[in-house]
């Protein structure tokens, strides 16, 4: 399976603390509540929020200091890292790819927080759009399928009327170029 681009929901870029505040307090919050540690998302790393850390801190055999530092964002976005890791590509086709790519990436339960429509696990699919205009349903079937149709050096091949029942909305018969580079079609 590809390799994917790290998203911004899992890059540690700097410790964060009591005081903080914005998209990084935010998604602090966001991911203490994925991982059963709930607090209010305000946007303010006040001292509820310190204290929610320093529970999956203990939780986790990390530390417990409240703040987020990068061996606790790993903890927490562990479900997400797990998700996206490489898998071997199944013999049986595009079919079994989506299977087993989608069966990882449903393995952690991954589910909105903070919203409809959003948190990690709605941004991540969804390239970082979030909200009640990007219904991620479909952000993560297409991010399912593009990780399933690009194994590394390999093509996935399909005859292509299987491929025309599976690509819904191609015109004419004619698959496009982007599904041209990523299904081999016979």
């Amino acid at each position: 399976m590809p390799t994917i681009t790290p998203h911004k929901e899992l890059i540690f870029t700097g410790e964060i603390a009591s005081g903080a505040r914005g998209a990084r307090a935010r998604l602090v919050q966001e991911w203490l509540g994925l991982q059963g540690h709930g607090v209010a998302i305000d946007n303010d790393y006040g001292g509820a929020t310190e204290t929610a850390v320093e529970g999956f801190q203990v939780a986790r055999g990390l530390a417990a200091t409240g703040r987020v530092d990068e061996a606790t964002v790993a903890a927490l976005t562990a479900p997400m890292q797990a998700a996206l890791a490489p898998l071997a590509v199944p013999a049986g086709g595009l079919e079994d790819a989506a299977v087993a790519v989608a069966g990882q990436h449903l393995a952690p339960h991954p589910r909105e927080v903070g919203g409809g429509n959003s948190g990690p696990w709605v941004r991540f699919p969804m390239n970082g759009r979030h909200g009640k205009a990007w219904p991620w349903c479909a952000g993560f079937a297409c991010f399912i399928l593009r990780q399933a149709c690009d194994p590394p050096g390999q093509f996935m091949a399909v005859s292509q009327d299987r491929f025309l029942r599976q690509v819904g909305g191609v015109r004419q018969g004619t698959p496009s170029a982007y599904h041209r580079r990523r299904v081999r079609v016979y």
